[in-house]
C-alpha cells in the first residue's frame, strides 16, 4: 500500500542534492540564491569542471515539484534570470 499523502516525512524524499539546496534555501530565507551559489553548494571546488545549468535546473525543478507535493508550508520561487527563493507559503 502506497503512502498517503503527510504519511511521509518531507526530508525522507529527497535526494541528497535535493536536501543540500534545499537547506542551503531554507538557511537563507528571503535571500535569492543564484545558480553559483547552488553549484558552489553542490559540487564545492570542482564547481567549474562539474557545472551544468541543466542539473541544476533539473535539481530545482524536482525539488520545487516535491516541495509542491509534500510541503504545503513552503514555496519555491524561480526568479528568472536572477536566482531561486524560498517562502512561506503565506507571503
Amino acid at each position: 500500500m502506497l503512502p498517503k499523502k503527510g504519511d511521509v516525512k518531507f526530508e525522507n524524499i529527497l535526494t541528497n542534492q535535493e536536501a543540500t539546496v534545499y537547506n542551503l534555501l531554507n538557511s537563507k530565507k528571503g535571500e535569492i540564491i543564484t545558480k553559483d551559489d547552488i553549484s558552489r553548494e553542490i559540487w564545492k571546488t570542482m564547481d567549474q569542471d562539474k557545472y551544468s545549468e541543466w542539473a541544476i535546473y533539473k535539481l530545482t525543478s524536482n525539488l520545487k515539484q516535491k516541495i509542491m507535493k509534500h510541503n504545503t508550508t513552503k514555496i519555491l520561487r524561480v526568479l528568472r534570470g536572477r536566482g531561486y527563493l524560498l517562502e512561506s507559503a503565506g507571503e
